[in-house]
């Protein structure tokens, strides 16, 4: 029995072998593919066209060529997959950064056999858009720039060119968000358009956006605008090059959105105004917005994009703040016309009670009461006329019936008991209300006197609560004794986000180096937390994970004399460039010494995609590095994201030495640059130095409005910004 079943498990494979042979008779099979590039206009051959083999399903580069002066080409390769998809991107580059036809795409078939293919290839003759700046949105926290971006290029009338063209496979999709520059392996900043027709650029960014709960919390979202050169379009000559400003054109639909709300805010305020709302000091403060965005638009049109945006996301600010305040004034009136009747209505009952003996006189004085102080209520007070005209007669009638209701039904349920002896205090209320009641009658005018200063006051009451706050409080003055040295700005972060701190663009460093009175800056760049390693360093056989960077600037020994202090030999990598500073123990582990090359390879995807070859400069101390802290307080090394099994979600961990490299800020800069879409590195924090020339006092209060500036453009909670010895 068991050699039966035997016999049959081999029969089984034997079968299933040769079915797989017949369905798959090749795993890996051999291609040739050639053809001709030639000019889709003048037929012409186009010479150095560059020929990219892509296996797409691996996302691998498997071969590439040129074409000879005929336009021809050809490509052999022996590693062919049969069930993967490959394609073809053919390019033409007539110098650096500049291309004369649009690029193409042409998928491959292949067949499970060995093949040759002839691939004839025509390209539209194109132009080269360079992109520059960056995108920034005015809902942004922190006015952070956008972190990717696609650049779909379109007919002036809106229709994609490769259907417009009737081109199959014609790219028409460029930025840091599109696959096919991956594969084109071209700048982020270029962009590629047929020549000889008018496009415009469909511009679909990735932005942090605050959500409408407030400015602490936010979401990635998409901010899209269009550059057509204002309707115009652009129609530009083959082999052609201009240069279009990100910048100034996003900043046209940030105008548009803090425009659109600050003639809806205009709007709001004129409308309660009407009502009988008292808003001057909102007024007053929109005035004040509406001449930031007047500056800011003139810093638009001078070029100053960086003070434009800024200015704008302050007076973004400062509208919500004040829709804010008129939405709580409003919510607070609303809540009063709902209750603040029923309080009429009790009142009405006890003038009716006091005023008549009779039953049916007082319920028919109260009615007459309660109907004139509602019609009062109603034009006095603001929050009456917020609500329908017919909801507030609802709210009306509940309001009389409630305190009916309990006038009608309490006596009926409350039976007094019997008592003996000495009466309960509660016993006396009703006989000293009763004199009281009595005493009123005969004092008719001092009681008339009394219920109209009554009613007086709680009219006055009732109107002011529909009016804003107009003082403010000035605290925290800064004194003219303190003594400085230099200022520290970092961003903090978010409550309740496992980040330490939120980025600061380095187009802010930039902007702060060129403000007048400031002298002397000194960023810290350093890479931003990952759950995995950021890349690896090679030396010979040996990868060696990488967690953290820092990036220091030649003038931070000036301010704080970090890097002499944890430096044990060597220089610090910031006195060169392409230089690096590693720990150490790694120096022991590896046998690593100074002017010894690595190689840096960055962790793309599943990818490790080489950098560039850096140089030890020198070997900084494990502990002391571990031990120093910045100015504020916080670690000197970078972060990485630890999973927290308890709670499933991640936290930000300090960095071992032995995982962190320190290379010269400018060495980070590229290094973001060549990497943009991963947010590698960031800007952590910024020490700088003034020097204004000016009495202290007057110093001390243009140092303020500086760090004022900083921290509402910052949008959160701003800057932090400390003055404090650090020299």
């Amino acid at each position: 029995m068991r050699i039966e079943k035997l016999f049959i498990l081999f029969f089984l494979l034997l079968l299933s072998s040769s079915l797989f042979r017949e369905l798959y008779p090749q795993r890996v099979v051999s291609i040739v593919i050639d053809g001709k590039v030639t000019d889709d206009v003048t037929g012409l051959p186009i010479p150095g066209a560059q020929i990219l083999f892509y296996d797409v399903t691996s996302f691998r580069l498997v071969k590439s060529t040129i074409t000879d002066n005929d336009g021809t080409y050809e490509i052999s390769v022996e590693d062919i997959i049969p069930v993967h998809t490959y394609e073809l991107y053919v390019l033409h580059q007539k110098e650096e950064n500049l291309y004369d036809y649009v690029p193409l795409r042409v998928p491959i078939s292949v067949e499970a056999s060995a093949s040759r293919k002839t691939v004839d290839i025509f390209l539209t003759p194109g132009s080269t858009i360079v992109l520059t700046g960056d995108i920034r949105y005015v809902r942004s926290p922190n006015i952070y720039p956008a972190t990717a971006f696609l650049v779909k290029v379109r007919r002036l009338e809106g229709e994609a060119v490769s259907e417009s063209l009737g081109v199959e496979g014609l790219i028409d999709e460029f930025g840091s968000n599109s696959e096919y520059v991956r594969f084109l392996n071209i700048s982020d900043t270029i962009v590629i358009v047929p020549s000889g027709i008018p496009v415009e650029l469909y511009v679909k960014s990735v932005v942090p956006i605050e959500r409408a709960s407030g400015v602490q919390y936010y979401y990635y979202g998409f901010f899209e605008f269009i550059i057509d050169n204002d309707r115009k379009g652009f129609t530009l000559s083959q082999g052609e090059s201009i240069s279009i400003s990100l910048p100034k054109h996003a900043l046209k639909e940030s105008f548009d959105l803090v425009k659109t709300e600050f003639t809806s805010l205009f709007d709001n305020l004129s409308r309660s105004e009407r009502i009988g709302f008292y808003v001057a000091s909102q007024k007053e403060r929109a005035q004040q917005v509406g001449n930031l965005i007047n500056v800011a638009s003139e810093d638009y049109t001078t070029g100053k994009y960086t003070e434009s945006i800024s200015l704008l996301r302050i007076a973004y600010l400062k509208l919500a703040a004040i829709e804010k305040e008129l939405g709580e004034l409003i919510g607070i009136a609303l809540t009063g016309s709902k209750l603040i009747p029923i309080f009429l209505g009790f009142f009405a009952i006890a003038l009716g009670l006091i005023t008549s003996e009779k039953r049916n006189r007082q319920f028919l004085l109260a009615l007459i009461y309660f109907l004139i102080e509602i019609a009062v209520f109603y034009y006095i007070y603001p929050g009456s006329k917020v609500v329908e005209l017919s909801e507030y007669f609802l709210y009306s009638i509940v309001s009389l019936l409630i305190p009916l209701s309990i006038l009608l039904i309490y006596p009926k349920i409350y039976k007094e008991h019997t008592i003996y002896g000495r009466p309960p205090l509660k016993r006396l209320l009703i006989p000293l209300f009763s004199l009281a009641k009595r005493n009123i009658r005969r004092k008719k005018f001092r009681t008339l006197s009394i219920i109209v200063s009554l009613s007086i006051v709680i009219m006055a009451i009732t109107v002011f609560t529909s009016v804003s706050r107009v003082q403010e409080i000035v605290t925290d003055e800064v004194s003219g004794t303190v003594p400085y040295s230099g200022i520290l700005i970092r961003n903090p972060a978010i409550e309740g986000s496992i980040l330490p701190y939120l980025p600061i663009s380095p187009e802010d460093v930039t902007w702060l180096e060129g403000y007048e009175g400031v002298t002397k800056v000194s960023p810290k760049s350093e890479s931003l937390p990952k759950e995995e390693p950021i890349g690896y360093l090679y030396f010979g056989e040996y990868s060696i994970p990488l967690r953290g960077i820092i990036g220091f600037s030649m003038s931070e020994d000036e301010f704080t004399g970090y890097l002499s202090q944890i430096m044990v030999s060597g220089k610090p990598p910031t006195m060169r460039g392409g230089s690096i500073a590693i720990s150490k123990s790694l120096a022991e582990v590896y046998d690593l010494k100074e002017g010894d090359s690595l190689s840096l390879y960055v962790q793309v995807g599943v990818n490790r995609v080489f950098y560039r070859n850096f140089t030890i400069s020198g070997i900084f101390s494990d502990d002391k590095i571990s031990a120093l802290k910045d100015i504020d307080s916080r670690p000197i090394l970078p972060y990485y994201l630890e999973k927290n099994e308890e709670t499933g979600g991640f936290e930000a961990v300090v960095c071992q030495p032995s995982q962190v490299i320190i290379m010269s800020y400018e060495d980070t800069l590229n290094l973001r640059e060549r990497f943009k879409s991963l947010e590698l590195i960031t800007v952590s924090r910024i020490l700088f130095q003034t020097s204004f020339g000016k009495e202290e006092d007057e110093f001390l209060r243009e140092l303020k409005e500086l760090l004022a500036r900083l921290a509402e453009a910052g949008g959160i909670s701003g800057y932090e910004g400390a003055i404090r010895e650090i020299v």
